[in-house]
């Protein structure tokens, strides 16, 4: 998603997703009328609250995957039922797109 209203109860509580005024990434009305295209695009505004700021010792290419759908499915629930704290642990059952993210 690259957008939301940010205003609404449910954007209030980090749940931009179930928001009704949500501007996903492929296919969506942006604010100015025209459609969202998402990797098709050459270039993309986002709203600065949906991006992930680097540290410069990460290397994009290293990175980049783990923000795909299967990186999302594992961090969202992680951070929102507060397991992404030092001590905590995560079990993923499975492989595949969600597996391959967990090490």
């Amino acid at each position: 998603m690259v957008g939301s209203c940010r205003s609404c109860d449910r954007c209030a509580k980090d749940l931009e997703n179930y928001c009704t005024k949500i501007i996903l990434t492929y296919n969506s009305p942006d604010h100015d009328g025209t459609k969202t295209y998402g990797g098709y695009s050459d270039m993309v505004v986002v709203d600065e609250h949906f991006v992930i700021n680097f540290p410069n010792n990460i290397l994009l290419d290293r990175a980049a995957p783990l923000l795909l759908c299967a990186g999302i499915i594992v961090y969202s629930p992680m951070k929102y039922f507060g397991l992404s704290k030092p001590g905590m642990h995560l079990g993923v059952v499975g492989l595949g797109g969600l597996g391959h993210v967990v090490y």
